[in-house]
């Protein structure tokens, strides 16, 4: 893992890079850090910081929350999770997740990043697939929720151009994310409501955005 809770601090920090969203971490106490995907508790392996996911580590070794999804875009919704954590005020470990279903048994999302209070938040990271976002708007709307869009900026698709994609369909512009120096910059929130796959200008858009 590349973040964790900081239960000493009540903050999110970073294992390793230039960046770090709260303190430099020092302690080797497992029960200092807890999972922002799961909330078990994690070490701290120091050596183990060679690849992008850094050097919090579960004890069973793994969390089960990080399969079917590359490295960088794991890396991505733990950097935006722990991001929001600290920036949202009164954010508690319950609140925010990664890899959350909203909507029924049958018609369901899974977020990449979910917030459930103070705001109802669901952010998708881009790296390498579709984005469809028509579908993904339409049941963040069902579910009360409204969304956010963060690009991995070592990923397939351009975070400018998919800038231009969204004004043209009356939303703002994407976050940016870079895992490999822990960079986070947040997109503006999409509100499903205001997005328009209606319009003359959606039309032309490529089938991965909506």
């Amino acid at each position: 893992m590349l973040t964790a809770v900081d239960t000493t601090t009540g903050r999110a920090v970073t294992s390793r890079g230039p960046v770090e969203l709260g303190h430099r971490t020092q302690s080797f106490d497992e029960t200092v850090y807890r999972c922002l995907a799961c909330g078990e508790s994690l070490r701290y392996c120091p050596e183990a910081t060679a690849g992008v996911l850094g050097a919090f580590m579960h004890s069973d070794g793994g969390c089960h929350h990080a399969e079917n999804v590359s490295d960088e875009h794991r890396a991505t919704q733990e950097l935006v999770a722990a991001t929001l954590f600290n920036w949202l005020p009164s954010t508690s470990i319950d609140q925010i997740g990664i890899e959350r279903r909203i909507g029924t048994a049958s018609d369901f999302l899974i977020g990449d990043v979910v917030v459930e209070d103070p705001i109802q938040l669901v952010v998708e990271v881009v790296y390498e697939g579709s984005l469809e976002l028509q579908r993904r708007l339409s049941l963040m709307r069902r579910n009360n929720y409204v969304g956010s869009v963060v690009v991995v900026t070592s990923g397939r698709h351009s975070a400018a151009r998919l800038d231009s994609y969204l004004q043209r369909l009356g939303g703002g512009r994407v976050g940016r994310c870079n895992p490999a120096t822990c960079d986070v910059r947040l997109g503006d929130v999409l509100v499903p409501e205001e997005i328009k796959f209606n319009s003359p200008a959606a039309k032309s858009l490529p089938a991965y955005i909506t």
